[in-house]
């Protein structure tokens, strides 16, 4: 049977922004075609992946839908909201929408359920300490991309015996972490627990889902949006007995001259920008070469006058210095075979980023 529905422009418009919410959560290759598709269900929207659901707040259900997977991604240029449009649904499996002459067919029939306790507000919660979305989103760039090693493709949020939180991310090779003194309490969910490095809305607040005393996953609100994810159980390495002792800073840079260092490695970056680099420091002297070989560029090394021989990844040299913000920065050097350590200030705590040597891993 044919049902016809009216696409205002504040509809079609309302649809847009749902989508674009949940846009950086689309599952990428998904296993399950379904997946691919907008999960609609009891006039819910969300995305899932099979193990983590996202579902905007608000005008989340513009466009009535018929239980099931929909691809509405390839629709986002006929909805901006600009023109009336008119969705015909046929039979509940394809939908037309006008102008156009776009057919949407239904993936499958049934949505891909999210977790079990989507949105179930009878299971207790445990609220996590606030986090801000963009220390979140500087730290979960360095989580590692291959499984190979799978705790490390996961964040780490924990409270130290101190009661200070720390979020911590590495890939081996670096490692960026973010904490701010306390005292925080550990809830149920203990002293440290691994969370998927999803984008983290803005202002949102987590919490942990519990089943009597077992965790179940993460629930993060914000005014636009409600993600949930299960607990991670592998445990997270003790990645502090990688961290070298305190010491003076080798070097301090104000706010100014940090500004200026990463304006000059971004020029030598644009360069060439899909080489990889190496980085000679020597003296008072960096010095950037290319896979092949090739010198191109030369700036003041980052700790002054100190004598020293370390070579570096300058690839993850510029990620980490691209993600410290141009703050007043401390540069300290342990020696060739330790970690180079970067420090600054960070929305009421500290932002440290390390980065071992060539041929160094944790």
């Amino acid at each position: 049977m044919t049902q016809t529905q009216t696409v205002t422009p504040a509809t079609a418009a309302a649809v847009g922004r749902a989508l674009k919410r949940l846009a950086p959560y689309r599952p990428r290759r998904p296993y399950v075609p379904s997946l691919e598709g907008i999960q609609v269900a009891q006039g819910r929207w969300w995305v899932t992946d099979g193990h983590y659901a996202v579902h905007p707040v608000g005008d989340a259900t513009p466009l009535a839908l018929p239980d099931g997977a929909w691809p509405l991604w390839d629709c986002v240029p006929l909805l901006r909201g600009d023109v009336p449009l008119q969705g015909v649904l046929e039979g509940g499996d394809r939908c037309h929408l006008q102008p156009g002459d776009a057919w949407v067919t239904r993936l499958g029939h049934d949505p891909v359920p999210g977790p079990a306790w989507l949105c179930d507000s009878a299971y207790a919660q445990d609220p996590l300490p606030r986090i801000p979305s963009d220390v979140w989103a500087r730290i979960r760039t360095f989580v590692a991309q291959d499984s190979s090693r799978p705790a490390l493709t996961s964040l780490y949020l924990h409270v130290d015996a101190t009661g200070q939180l720390a979020l911590v991310a590495t890939d081996g090779t670096m490692l960026a972490r973010w904490s701010t003194p306390g005292p925080y309490v550990v809830g149920r969910w203990g002293p440290g627990i691994r969370l998927q490095p999803l984008a983290l809305p803005p202002d949102a607040q987590g919490a942990v889902a519990y089943d009597g005393d077992t965790g179940l996953g993460v629930v993060w609100r914000s005014a636009t949006l409600c993600l949930h994810h299960p607990l991670l159980p592998e445990p997270y390495p003790d990645y502090t007995q990688v961290l070298p002792p305190a010491i003076p800073p080798t070097v301090q840079y104000d706010a100014a001259a940090w500004a200026a260092l990463r304006a000059q490695i971004q020029a030598i970056q644009r360069a060439a920008p899909r080489r990889r680099w190496q980085v000679r420091l020597e003296g008072d002297e960096a010095t950037w070469i290319t896979d092949t070989g090739d010198l191109v560029g030369r700036f003041p090394a980052l700790f002054g006058t100190t004598p020293y021989t370390l070579r570096v990844d300058g690839t993850r040299l510029a990620h980490c210095i691209h993600q410290l913000a141009d703050q007043p920065t401390t540069c300290t050097l342990h020696g060739p075979e330790a970690p180079v350590v970067f420090q600054q200030p960070c929305a009421g705590g500290r932002l440290e980023v390390l980065l071992l040597p060539l041929r160094q891993r944790y």
